[in-house]
């Protein structure tokens, strides 16, 4: 698993620490390693990915689609109003979302 931390002492001291707060979290009773590694990745902008909520993520997507791809307008348009109706209807934890939940999304 990548740390994100610069090849330097510091950051190898850092991935040591990561590494043993790993091996302490498997010694531990089921339930305290979190076999997604997301509580042992670094935070990006603030937030580590289990912070993040469905319309943040979104978001993040949109952003990062639009820059790259050049989206014709029309398709930043429906993106917008996608994004409305995830924050009416599924602003909660990204991780937490399950298939079924989009489907009951879908139809509504």
């Amino acid at each position: 698993m990548a740390v994100g931390v610069s090849d330097n002492a510091t950051g190898q001291a850092l991935a040591r620490q990561k590494a043993a707060q790993i091996e302490l979290d498997i010694s531990l009773p089921a339930g305290y390693f979190d076999k997604s590694l997301l509580k042992y990745k670094p935070k990006i902008l603030g937030k580590t990915a289990t912070e993040l909520n469905c319309p943040e993520l979104f978001e993040r997507y949109t952003k990062f689609v639009s820059k790259d791809k050049a989206l014709h307008p029309g398709s930043l348009f429906r993106y917008r109003g996608a994004l409305s109706h995830l924050k009416k209807r599924l602003d909660r934890p990204a991780h937490q979302v399950n298939e079924q939940m989009l489907v009951t999304l879908l139809h509504l």
